[in-house]
Parts: C-alpha cells; structure tokens; sequence
C-alpha cells in the first residue's frame, strides 16, 4: 500500500522525538526545562506533573506548552526491572485502565477490545494523575491551547497510546464535550468555541491491543495529526506478533493511524557516521501496512552483535533511550 502521501517533516518528527525522550530525565531537570532533550524540543514547556510509581517503574510528565497552544504528555520507555515485566505479559485482556470502552452487543458486529496486560497495568499506574494534570493544564490555558500531544518511545508509546484513547473517549464527558450529532468527530467543542484535538505521535511502539482495540482506536485519534513512527532494523513494533492468535482466537493489531517508517542507510543494528535517515508515509486501513515496517524480514531484525538496544534507540538518528 506504501508511499503516496509528501514526505513527512522530520524538523517537527525529531522536536516531538525529544519530548518523548525528556520522559527519560529527572524532575528537576524537567522543572527547569534544561534536561539533556528540553533544547531540541523547539518548545518550552511548563512542568504540570511529574509522573512516577515505584511499584510499576513507571515515569513521565504533563506538561503545558503555551507558545504552540498544547499540553503535553511523555512517558519514559523501559528502564527497570519492572517495565521488562511489564513489556511480557502479553495475555489479552479487557481494559482495566480506560473509561467508555464500547461494549458489544448480540445486535452488532462489534469484538470486545482487549489489551495487552502489562501496558494496561504500566498505565493504570499513572493513570488518574495523567488525566487530573492534562485537564489542569486545559484548563490553565484557555482558549490559547487546542491539543494534547501524547508521546513516546517503546514502553512509554504503548503507555500513551493508551493515555490518548481514554483522554479522547472521556472528552464526551467533559467540560469540552462533542456535538452528539458529531460522536465520531476527532475534536471536542466547549460552549467557548474550544476544539481540543487529541494527537498520538509515537516512536518504536509495540503493538497494544486486539483488532477491535485497534479500530476502536483508530476511529477516536485525529487521523491528521496522528502518527506511529517505526524504524527500519527495529524489532519493537512487530511485537507481540500478530501471527500468533491469543485469548479465543484474538491477535494484536497496530492502531488504525498512519505510519511513518523511518528509513536510513545506517548498518542493520547501529547508526554510522554521516548517516542519512528520511521517513516514507504509510497508510493501511487496518494500521499495518506490509510495505513498510511488515516488509521487513524478522530474522533481519535480531542482530546478536548489536549493542545496546540497536536500532530501537536509534530513531531518526539520534541515540536516545536515557538522560
């Protein structure tokens, strides 16, 4: 189904990049906005929360980012024990973590939505603070801001995937709720005329939910602002794999946005000097398009002599993954 759209624009990709690797950095440094990644955001970003659990290992932050009008939420990838437990436990199972998942009935079509166990718990950790301090900020800024960027890399996209559908499917229930007659729009409209658009831009994430996760979605996330960025040599996004059928036959499906493959002419495991890395847009209706990231071989991507994470932490060039 491949490329047909202009190629993407990696000056924004690689701001949003650094504000999903910040979630890596301390608060201190977050407070000030001087961490390793604040400079390359383009943005200068007000820390409303900072978000951290100790049971779960999880961590990341909200943020207010009055000159582009946005709120902004991070969650740091795998760092600790914990989260490699987290990233396992692949069993399917109905959200625990998310407000107004639809339910189906014996008169339609719909499969129930499943997700994957340990992104569910990872998220539910943070969960209530993540939504308390993305409304603060809305609320802070008025009319000035009209979106909420969710980011992340590997553990963390998966975290916010799941921050980004349940701020969007609770919008019906908020100060900025939908026209009813609009109940599929992307955006939310306040009696103060404020659209919300709720925007998902990930890197390297796994795979999330079932197809019916995946569609559902798919159908809540703003199609325009909405991405999932993988890279060429990274093994992540196809995981856990959706040949193998899970809990009564459900496999795991990528979410119904578009793709953004990150190309370069680096080695199959590490970056090389004067690499040149370029995105090619994908689309695919089900979210998996098989001319990109699927194209990929799996063999290719399991390289013993890598070091590191490989090309896992390697996205549009730039070796991240900490702070």
């Amino acid at each position: 189904m491949g490329a047909t759209a202009p190629p993407p624009d990696m000056v924004s990709s690689n701001f949003t990049l650094n504000l999903a690797y910040a979630a890596f950095c301390g608060e201190t440094d977050l407070m000030t906005w001087t961490c390793h990644w604040c400079a390359g955001s383009g943005a200068n970003v007000e820390l409303l929360a900072f978000l951290t659990n100790s049971t779960a290992g999880t961590q990341g932050y909200v943020g207010l980012d009055r000159e582009h009008g946005r709120v902004i939420v991070s969650f740091r990838g795998s760092d600790n024990m914990a989260n490699d437990i987290e990233d396992g436990v692949i069993i399917l199972q109905t959200p625990r973590n998310l407000g107004h998942v639809p339910t189906p009935s014996n008169d339609d079509d719909l499969s129930t939505v499943l997700v994957h166990s340990g992104f569910d718990f990872a998220y539910g950790s943070v969960r209530n603070a993540t939504q308390a301090a993305v409304r603060s900020g809305l609320d802070a800024c008025g009319s000035a801001c009209n979106q909420v960027l969710f980011t992340g890399h590997s553990l963390g996209a998966a975290m916010t995937t799941l921050a980004a559908v349940d701020f969007a499917a609770s919008l019906a229930e908020s100060k900025y709720a939908e026209d009813p007659e609009k109940s599929q729009a992307i955006a939310a409209t306040s009696g103060s005329n404020i659209t919300i658009i709720t925007a998902l831009f990930t890197f390297g994430s796994p795979r999330v939910g079932n197809t019916a996760f995946a569609a559902w979605a798919g159908s809540i996330l703003n199609g325009n602002t909405s991405a999932r960025v993988t890279r060429q040599g990274d093994v992540v996004p196809r995981i856990p794999p959706n040949v193998v059928p899970l809990r009564d036959g459900q496999r795991y499906q990528h979410v119904h946005t578009e793709e953004l493959w990150n190309r370069h002419n680096g080695t199959a495991s590490n970056d090389v000097v004067g690499e040149y890395d370029w995105l090619v847009a994908c689309m695919a209706p089900n979210g998996e398009d098989p001319d990109c990231a699927d194209s990929e071989p799996p063999a290719s991507l399991v390289d013993p002599t890598a070091s590191g994470c490989g090309q896992h932490c390697n996205y549009l060039g730039i070796r991240g993954g900490y702070c």
